[in-house]
C-alpha cells in the first residue's frame, strides 16, 4: 500500500508542478497570438495605404507625362489648333 501511496502522491505533485508550468506558458501564448492579430491587422493597414499612395503617384507621373508632351508641341500645330496668339499692348 505504501508503493501506491508514494504512487499517488508523486502522480498529484507532477500534475501540479505541470499545471503551475502550463498556465504561464498558456497566458504568454495567447498574448503572442494576440500580438499577431494585431500585427497582421497593421501590415493590411499599411499595405492598404501603400496601393493608394502607389496609384496616386502613378495617376500624378500620368498627369504629369501628359503635361509635358502637350508643352513640347509643334507651335504650328498650336498655331493651327487654336489661332493666332495676339498680344495686346
Amino acid at each position: 500500500m505504501q508503493l501506491e501511496t508514494k504512487v499517488a502522491e508523486l502522480r498529484t505533485e507532477s500534475e501540479l508542478t505541470l499545471a503551475q508550468r502550463i498556465g504561464p506558458l498558456q497566458e504568454q501564448l495567447r498574448a503572442h497570438a494576440q500580438t499577431v492579430g494585431i500585427l497582421v491587422g497593421e501590415k493590411t493597414e499599411l499595405e492598404a495605404a501603400l496601393a493608394h499612395h502607389i496609384a496616386t503617384a502613378e495617376q500624378r507621373t500620368s498627369t504629369r507625362k501628359n503635361s509635358a508632351f502637350s508643352f513640347h508641341l509643334d507651335p504650328e500645330k498650336l498655331t493651327a489648333n487654336i489661332g493666332p496668339i495676339r498680344v495686346a499692348l
